[in-house]
């Protein structure tokens, strides 16, 4: 791209984005001068149809020591990086970003003389309507100095540390709605096929029968003490080998299913939108939340038809062989503002805003539990008990369950 034409995408960027500063990586610190940051397409693909699954990367580079990325990709947390685009039109901003988010240590990577690549989602933040050729630009906190702690990072209102990124072309198509259909039934098999499987079933009962009679058999040969440890030692070696290959093939399964998520959560069509509002409503508040049910609700901008999905995540809401969870109050409430004003506010930011939002937002929120409290009297058993502590968490007051139970029998 030449010169003349970087300098005014980067000037178009920054007034589409209301920035006032100049698309430039800091220089503050010494050293910088020699740590980049830069986009480049993912897998080499810049070529998609809308509704894909787009993914661009983020490259950072530099002398070893010094310097961290953070990878962190969690699907529950807000968006973490500023994605801009032009020209203005044929796509809208679905999600605000929001900078100064906590470090993740198990996420987080020393750069070092090999480049550290983060795949970066546009449509958790950007929803596109239209083909045709746009150019995009990512402004980035991930690279941070190595000493850094939490406290040192940027607040939502300011970010001097962020990395701003050359812009990257990328050429979206129309897609064959009647393609869908087949592909949400594929997508939808794939992420049933490949559900988490539980700890304890990571061997099968027949390899723990055998490892057990190994086992034993080890222990009851004659020999001595040092052979009878080497054989027990070289025993648990091959368990923990095969466990090792379970574990692969555990991961193997995990990103299979987040794949075939992200591609369905972002189709636009009913088919495709029917299928998300079932994996929200299965999601539950119970152990380890499901990530495709947070992959579901940041694909709802995506839909075409806003007003049916409202009404059928409401629906689910307010049935009564369904406990309520928070993924899908959360996901109703982002229904409503997506038919009101095009756009979500994420749970991290839903209480923020002037004093007049936080009213309407609480209000909302308390209307949608006292609709499951008052649908007490319809529940038994576990739903029932599910309920209670739900709208408990919630900070319903058990008096007031008690008087509402009373008060309907």
């Amino acid at each position: 791209m030449n010169a003349w034409r970087v300098a005014l995408v980067a000037l178009a960027l920054a007034r589409a984005s209301g920035e006032v500063q100049i698309f430039a990586s800091p220089q503050s610190d010494t050293g910088t001068a020699n740590v980049t940051v830069r986009l480049e397409p993912h897998d080499g693909q810049t070529h998609f149809k809308i509704g894909d699954r787009m993914l661009v990367d983020l490259v950072f580079t530099g002398p070893p020591g010094g310097y961290t990325v953070e990878t962190d990709d969690n699907p529950s947390q807000s968006v973490r990086d500023l994605i801009n685009v032009v020209p203005d039109g044929g796509w809208f901003r679905s999600h605000t970003t929001l900078l100064g988010q906590g470090l993740n240590g198990n996420a987080s990577v020393e750069v070092t003389s090999h480049p550290v690549r983060v795949p970066i989602l546009l449509n958790r933040a950007i929803t596109f309507r239209k083909p045709g050729h746009y150019e995009v630009m990512v402004k980035t906190e991930r690279l941070f100095p190595s000493h850094w702690t939490t406290q040192n990072r940027s607040s939502t209102e300011e970010c001097e540390r962020c990395w701003n990124t050359n812009p990257l072309g990328i050429d979206i198509a129309e897609f064959d709605q009647a393609e869908e259909p087949g592909l949400v039934a594929s997508l939808t098999r794939e992420i049933d096929e490949a559900k988490p499987i539980a700890i304890p079933d990571v061997l099968t009962p027949e390899e723990k029968e055998r490892i057990h009679h190994q086992l034993e058999a080890v222990q009851s040969e004659s020999g001595s003490p040092e052979e009878n440890q080497k054989k027990a030692e070289a025993m648990m070696q091959k368990v923990a080998e095969i466990m090792q290959k379970k574990e692969a093939l555990m991961q193997s399964r995990e990103l299979t299913r987040r794949v075939a998520a992200e591609r369905l959560a972002y189709l636009a069509g009913d088919d495709a939108m029917r299928a998300k509002i079932r994996f929200i409503s299965e999601a539950t508040d119970q152990g380890d939340p499901d990530p495709v049910g947070f992959i579901m609700v940041n694909g709802l901008p995506s839909s075409r038809n806003l007003e049916l999905q409202q009404v059928l995540l409401e629906k689910a809401w307010h049935d009564p062989l369904r406990a309520p969870t928070s993924i899908l109050q959360s996901a109703m409430r982002q229904a409503r503002e997506l038919v009101r004003r095009g756009r979500v506010t994420d749970d991290q930011l839903q209480w923020a805003g002037t004093d007049e939002d936080r009213k309407i937002a609480q209000q909302a929120y308390q209307k949608d539990l006292n609709d499951i409290v008052a649908s007490l009297p319809l529940r038994t058993g576990e739903n029932r008990q599910r309920t209670i502590e739900y709208l408990t968490r919630a900070g319903m007051m058990p008096d007031q369950l008690n008087q509402q139970q009373t008060g309907t029998q």
